[in-house]
């Protein structure tokens, strides 16, 4: 997917309404990682957009600014290397999360972090998904079927966090009740 829509375009359906629109913005900043917009409209999930990563600061700087749209959250994963990861992989790990932090802060865009386990739990729970594997393997396919609940968007194993990240942002605004009907 190469564009994500403008918080100004109207979703499909809602012509002629004005319908109060919130968006939250979830980052999975890891070399595998994504970006992923949810938009809502009243107790619904009306659009998710997703895409893998750019792969340039400019192109994630682009991204970022093409959204243009009022914001109430937009949440960062926070990474951190692993003792298994090798130099050039906690290295380069490590700066795209300051990349994406960065954009953030140039731009004026509040952020906040999470830790992945937090978010996981707070999601998982939300959704009635059950227990979260421990190996990761298992893991990324598991919150990518719950990214499928939302039933909008294609979900790759690239995009899955990201979408999850953004919908625990809904939470933190909405209150997980609002994720029980994606069960």
């Amino acid at each position: 997917m190469g564009r994500m829509p403008t918080g100004s375009e109207q979703p499909s359906g809602t012509e002629g309404s004005s319908p109060i629109c919130l968006s939250f913005l979830g980052i999975d900043p890891g070399i595998n990682g994504g970006i992923a917009l949810i938009q809502t409209s009243g107790d619904d999930i009306i659009a998710v957009n997703s895409r893998a990563c750019p792969v340039t600061d400019a192109e994630c700087a682009e991204v970022v600014t093409a959204l243009s749209f009022t914001t109430p959250l937009v949440m960062i994963e926070r990474v951190h290397s692993m003792p298994r990861d090798g130099v050039k992989s906690a290295f380069t790990f490590g700066g795209n999360d300051g990349m994406w932090r960065g954009i953030m802060a140039a731009l004026h865009i509040p952020y906040q972090r999470v830790e992945p386990k937090r978010w996981q739990a707070a999601v998982a729970s939300a959704m009635g998904m059950g227990p979260i594997p421990k190996e990761k393997k298992e893991r990324k396919h598991y919150f990518k079927a719950g990214a499928e609940r939302f039933g909008l968007h294609k979900v790759t194993l690239k995009t899955a966090d990201a979408i999850m990240i953004a919908a625990y942002g809904l939470t933190t605004v909405m209150g997980e009740s609002f994720l029980h009907k994606y069960r």
